[in-house]
């Protein structure tokens, strides 16, 4: 059977067009060229529809070769009866931007095309974007409902002081296909005029520097003193000449200095008061804030069924994708992140000064190179980079003259947002889903601010601060895929409750990689927050986090604490609650299982760095455990050490919640402390001796001293085991356990 082309169908239809008196404009590009088959199809060419992605599709079959037979003389019944057939025909294909005013030669990355574009998406049809040479410069190019802007892969790029590249409204709005490139052209980027105290709400900024608008609902960064970045919503601006008065909805969290870098985006593509939008195979690149789902005042329904799909994003100086205010229902999916950018420094030496600036703060020594001459040099060896990652500090002053060179890269202020409250009355929107998406380099790879969400699965890893941060989210609903490489990877702050994890892997910085030096620490949770769920630990451990209320976290029924080489911390006065068969547990897993109670916590940085631990109230009558271990650091010849939280003095250890009694204690040794050499224990409570000393001595490779004791506890006075090691005792792990009931 004959292949009829779009070409042929064209001339045929130019033809009888003409026939009537009727023309229409010749592109000065053809449409995207389109193999038609000579089959039966619909039965009028209304029916006809142009593909609104790719080189084929209709309203059933998106993704298969449009089906419509060629124009046949018996379609045309009468003159006007053709003419109006055909018109319709012609009408339904996609248009162009140079259809409208734009040559092919102005895709330049400079000229402004914008109201070409603009008139191509008012005529209401879908608008095809050809591959040009070069880069096709617009913004402010507004997509509303049932219409498609696509391409295959076009380049574009943002029109420096833009609000945004594209805004979608309306029902089913869609945008695909593109290759987009930031630069900063939708971004107010100035500087505090006046420094900004931690709490403050109120920001005094320059004139943005490429002569943009401050606006109101703009997501805005601001650079602390700290080196991290506060974000959060603008929710008023006044002034009528700079400097400008920015209202935040979030107090600062820290303070910032005059001159402070001050950013402030609606993202590259911004979807408001829409339903239905479809946004989905992007690469976008150098990007400031990619994506938006964000509709403050929410009058006309917010954001609702959007999905954002198969996204590529590199940059993320404020945020790559954000679920905002009113968005709820959304879908999001195989998106892959990369948040930060490249910062290279150069300096002379003068033989003296050895500790320089950076501009921008180093999370990872591996991510950075330094050259003295051009001579590289090692991190740790030949130089330090301070804890905050502001400063580098050689060994040896670099020579007078020397050239000195530094590159690195710098991370993203945030990753994944969900910011959904609005500024009325706090209350949280949400019902999102956010699948199989990656968000890498940024401080904090997942935010969680006020959140509501359905399920959150993905990767959220190398993030300088935490690999997800959940502040005051409520119903945030599951978190599963992977959290880590960051300093912590689960943070819990400001009451975040209902946050449940699904399986993920936790696995903080290892130990050597970070510029502050340790490894990473796997969650961390303020007062009054909540952890419940399952997950897997560095260590391999499968373990499970139970609690639906206050304190801090709140482990039930078979609810596990775990932590493995990081420390799972508890801020202030924290303290955890257990019932039925619930435990925290450290490395004395394989050997403290028994008992219906069973707590761990490492002597000298478990669940306390200093100071007692409050282990709450067990049950009445049912034996409990308060077990421990030396991992963090083994019982050195000659040393004295108290066994429990705080473990250099005698006042530490664990704070008895209620009138308990000692049943007896016991500590389990790795190594005998060999010939001739001995380690003496004595319970302490209160901070003095009770009961005689047991001392474990000989060169026996496993042994073990037992002290039953009748000793009755009072609440909130302390209890631990003191060690002393005689002079020349083998060093080894230590396990313990005190055992009481109440």
């Amino acid at each position: 059977m004959a292949s009829w082309t779009h070409a042929h169908s064209l001339l045929l239809a130019e033809a009888v067009l003409a026939a009537f008196g009727l023309s229409r404009a010749e592109p000065q590009l053809p449409s995207p060229p389109m193999s038609v088959p000579d089959v039966r199809g619909p039965a009028n060419f209304s029916d006809c529809v142009w593909p609104t992605i790719g080189h084929g599709g209709s309203v059933n079959e998106p993704d298969n070769p449009i089906r419509c037979r060629p124009l046949m003389t018996s379609d045309i019944a009468s003159a006007d009866d053709g003419a109006s057939r055909l018109s319709t025909y012609l009408s339904a294909r996609p248009v162009t931007p140079f259809e409208f005013g734009a040559t092919l030669s102005q895709c330049d990355g400079v000229t402004d095309i914008s109201a070409a574009v603009q008139a191509a998406v008012s005529t209401g049809a879908d608008v095809y974007f050809p591959r040009a040479p070069g880069v096709c410069v617009f913004g402010d190019v507004t997509i509303t409902g049932r219409q498609s802007v696509y391409s295959h892969v076009a380049a574009v790029k943002v029109r420096p002081g833009s609000d945004r590249l594209f805004k979608l409204t309306g029902w089913t709005p869609s945008l695909r296909g593109l290759n987009i490139q930031d630069g900063g052209g939708a971004t107010r980027q100035g500087t505090l005029t006046v420094a900004a105290n931690g709490g403050a709400t109120k920001l005094s900024v320059s004139a943005a520097v490429d002569g943009g608008v401050w606006k109101v609902g703009q997501r805005v960064a601001v650079r602390l003193d700290s080196g991290s970045w506060h974000t959060t919503w603008i929710t008023a601006v006044s002034g009528s000449v700079a400097p400008y008065t920015l209202t935040l909805r979030d107090a600062m969290r820290t303070a910032a200095a005059v001159g402070a870098r001050v950013w402030a985006t609606f993202g590259l593509v911004h979807l408001i008061a829409t339903k239905n939008a479809d946004v989905r195979d992007l690469t976008i690149t150098n990007s400031w804030g990619s994506i938006s789902l964000d509709d403050p005042s929410g009058a006309t329904g917010g954001v609702t069924q959007a999905t954002i799909a198969n996204i590529r994003d590199q940059g993320g100086y404020v945020f790559s994708l954000i679920k905002g205010r009113n968005a709820s229902v959304n879908t999001i999916r195989d998106v892959t992140s990369f948040g930060g950018w490249a910062v290279a420094l150069m300096a002379t030496g003068d033989g003296s000064t050895t500790t320089f600036s950076l501009s921008d703060p180093v999370y990872l020594t591996r991510e950075m190179s330094v050259k003295i001459g051009g001579v590289a040099k090692m991190a740790g060896t030949d130089y330090t980079i301070a804890a905050d990652g502001l400063s580098i500090t050689f060994a040896t002053a670099p020579a007078s003259g020397a050239s000195i060179s530094a590159s690195f890269w710098t991370y993203g202020a945030d990753g994944y947002v969900e910011d959904g409250r609005d500024t009325a009355s706090n209350a949280a929107t949400g019902g999102n889903f956010v699948i199989n998406s990656n968000f890498l380099q940024y401080r904090r790879c997942g935010f969680l601010k006020g959140a509501q969400l359905y399920s959150i699965n993905g990767q959220f890893d190398t993030c300088s601060e935490a690999a997800l941060l959940a502040d005051g989210t409520t119903q945030t609903g599951q978190i599963g895929g992977f959290l880590g490489w960051a300093p912590v990877s689960l943070r819990l702050t400001n009451n975040a409750l209902g946050v449940r994890l699904v399986g993920p892997t936790i696995n903080p910085t290892g130990a050597g990689y970070q510029v502050a030096g340790g490894a990473g620490s796997e969650i961390i949770a303020d007062a009054g927050s909540v952890l419940m769920g399952v997950a897997f630990m560095r260590d391999g451990s499968y373990q499970a986090f139970g609690g639906t209320a206050s304190p801090a976290i709140q482990a039930t029924s078979s609810g596990q604490i775990k932590w493995g080489g990081g420390t799972l911390s508890y801020n202030g006065s924290d303290t955890l609650t257990f019932a039925g068969s619930g435990y925290v547990y450290g490395a004395m897993r394989a050997t403290l299982q028994s008992g219906a109670n069973q707590m761990a916590c490492r002597a000298t940085s478990g669940c306390s760095a200093t100071g007692a631990f409050s282990f709450g109230t067990p049950p009445s009558g049912v034996l409990s455990y308060l077990p421990g271990d030396t991992t963090s650091g083994n019982v050195a010849a000659g040393q004295t050490r108290y066994l429990g939280p705080g473990g250099a003095s005698a006042s530490g250890g664990w704070i008895i919640p209620a009138a308990c009694s000692v049943v007896d204690w016991s500590v389990q040794l790795a190594a005998a402390p060999g010939a001739a050499e001995s380690y003496t224990y004595q319970l302490f409570y209160d901070g003095a001796a009770v009961g005689a000393p047991v001392t474990v001595s000989g060169t026996s490779s496993f042994v073990t001293g037992v002290q039953a004791a009748t000793l009755s506890l009072f609440s909130t006075k302390t209890l631990s085991i003191r060690v002393i090691a005689s002079a020349s005792a083998v060093p080894g792990l230590q396990r313990y356990y005190i055992r009481i009931k109440c």
